[in-house]
């Protein structure tokens, strides 16, 4: 009964330092024995089921992956083959349900260590209560992080971050104290991971007692709780605002319709969230946010979540449907037209080898301080015009000179290209091209160096290199988060099917203008070559398979390719077999 007691008390036994040790605990129930030579057996359920609370950090009764999976890394459990069997044994034994209750585990738990003798028992759990104790304010946090993901990305954007920081630091200094966390944790890629913010947190907080850092996150949780689906709302409001006016339209919330056909109840839908706010035939984000509160607010989170994932979804194919129609009628159309009118077959799109790192760094002056490249010496430029300059000179390494090389072995020789070029004016992407033509000396071929003469032109698109190419801001600031990722993924993005489709329709453009001006003359050669960086020439090449009539059964596809350093894209011009991304061999 001693033994019980002492299992069950949080005052005798809590998650902290002042606990009582399982070995203690069996001495004192001991101690209450009128044989002392006969201690009591530990009662291992009491036991086991005090593990349970305190992996169960959010106080939900229930342990699931992230609290138990992250409960036993902490205490350096190995990750063998046949415990990981266990581990799912443990979520096989009850209901399925991908969480654990105190009986499913603690079942589980007494079998595993039916084997092992009380002192055995006693010294493992020590460890696992010592670690446990270390390991909660770990786990409170992801709990406050997974929260803060209101998309379910795996990271949080300062929008997000917004939700936390206006009301902790106010909503001027909340930008700063993100850029802070980034500069101290992150990698600057504009986005918060749990393993920046975490330890962040962990760092800062190092003094607070238990009972306080508990008050914080329960207060973290709430305020979250409470802006949570405003955040979601407003991230819906953005993908619906196509133009990026700051309005939405009726002909912009029509995208919230299910198939192709007209849905007749969005126009009253429409109207009635106006007439709550000024009644101008436009919707606000306010408007929007305080009508769809109201309308919602019987509902659970859960459903709430579940139509707000609908409704984003709806917008991503809906406005995805839009944008090819544009591209099937706009500038890209043109492009295409212009070089099948050429007798041009396929458009291939190559992106570039491996190149230098850029070798700008900023200073205090708001300057950069510039390398070899402009010259002998440190030179201070603007910011933006150095950065831009920086890195448009970025040469191909050696490696880069041999991706393209073995590219050209492999695909690029064998293909009917024609003798006109077309490239981004970034040293990058014109050494790739000349390289792949095999028009190139590598000795001649350093930045800054002429190309080689030839009787065929590179023809340099400015528009093809988004540094210079005008209204592509949110395209780089993407780019700048994500990186070389599939197309989908930046299309996917808040106002990213907006960006790229305007940077595809302003490149396709200047491509066509370009062929006009360089390309018009018929050859044998039938397939047209475009160089340039994977993401924006992925851009392009889906417009230009929009334009050329390809079905969304083979569009979709496109958009989740990755293309690697000196890989390629082919587009056929009169359908036939199907698009090709078109790899290099490691």
């Amino acid at each position: 009964r001693a033994c019980l007691a002492a299992c069950t008390d949080r005052a005798l036994w809590p998650c902290s330092s002042g606990r009582m040790t399982t070995r203690e605990m069996s001495t004192a129930s001991a101690g209450h024995n009128s044989n002392p030579t006969s201690a009591m057996p530990v009662d291992r359920h009491a036991v086991l089921h005090k593990i349970f609370v305190c992996m169960d950090a959010d106080g939900s009764d229930y342990v699931d992956a992230m609290e138990f999976k992250s409960i036993f890394s902490e205490i350096g459990e190995k990750r063998s083959d046949q415990q990981l069997k266990e581990i799912d044994a443990i979520r096989g034994r009850g209901d399925k349900d991908g969480r654990l209750s105190t009986e499913e585990f603690c079942g589980f738990m007494l079998e595993h260590f039916a084997d092992r003798s009380d002192a055995a028992f006693t010294l493992e759990m020590d460890v696992w209560f010592e670690r446990l104790a270390n390991s909660k304010r770990k786990l409170l946090l992801r709990r406050v992080f997974e929260r803060m993901d209101t998309d379910k990305s795996g990271g949080v954007s300062m929008v997000e971050f917004k939700a936390l920081g206006e009301e902790e630091v106010g909503a001027e200094m909340s930008n700063v104290f993100f850029r802070w966390i980034e500069q101290c944790t992150g990698n600057g890629d504009g986005m918060l991971t749990a393993d920046e913010w975490v330890p962040f947190v962990l760092e800062m907080e190092a003094d607070t007692s238990d009972e306080d850092f508990q008050a914080m996150v329960d207060e973290w949780q709430i305020i979250l709780k409470r802006k949570r689906r405003v955040l979601q709302l407003r991230q819906v409001y953005l993908k619906m605002d196509a133009d990026n006016s700051g309005e939405v339209d009726l002909a912009e919330f029509a995208n919230l319709r299910e198939g192709t056909d007209f849905d007749e109840a969005l126009p009253h839908i429409f109207q009635h969230l106006d007439d709550m706010g000024n009644a101008d035939g436009m919707l606000s984000c306010n408007e929007w946010i305080d009508g769809m509160s109201k309308i919602g607010e019987d509902m659970s989170d859960e459903d709430f979540e579940e139509e707000v994932a609908k409704w984003v979804r709806l917008l991503t194919d809906n406005q995805r449907a839009i944008w090819r129609k544009v591209f099937a009628k706009g500038n890209a159309l043109s492009f295409v037209s212009t070089a099948r009118a050429a007798g041009a077959t396929h458009i291939l799109f190559v992106h570039h080898g491996a190149c230098q790192a850029s070798e700008v760094s900023p200073n205090v002056h708001g300057t950069v301080a510039t390398g070899h490249e402009f010259g002998v010496g440190e030179v201070l430029q603007p910011l933006e015009e150095s950065l831009k300059a920086a890195d448009a000179a970025r040469p191909l390494t050696n490696q880069g000179t041999a991706q393209c090389m073995v590219a050209r072995e492999e695909w690029f020789g064998r293909l009917p290209v024609r003798s006109v070029i077309l490239s981004s004016p970034a040293v990058r992407a014109k050494q790739t091209a000349l390289h792949m033509a095999g028009r190139a000396d590598p000795v001649q071929m350093s930045a800054g160096a002429k190309e080689p003469d030839s009787h065929a032109p590179l023809v340099l698109v400015e528009k093809l290199h988004p540094c210079v190419t005008a209204g592509t801001g949110s395209c780089e600031e993407l780019f700048a988060q994500k990186g070389f990722v599939p197309l989908r993924s930046y299309l996917d993005a808040e106002m990213g099917e907006q960006a790229f489709g305007l940077y595809a329709e302003a490149a396709c453009k200047e491509l066509a203008a370009s062929f006009r001006a360089h390309g018009k003359g018929r050859e044998k050669a039938t397939y047209v070559s475009i160089f340039g960086q994977a993401v924006y020439i992925n851009a392009i090449a889906h417009a230009v398979a929009c334009a050329a009539g390809a079905p969304t059964e083979v569009l979709d596809p496109l958009l989740d390719f990755d293309l690697g350093e000196a890989e390629g894209i082919l587009i056929p011009l009169f359908g036939g077999p199907p698009i090709q991304h078109l790899k290099r061999p490691l």
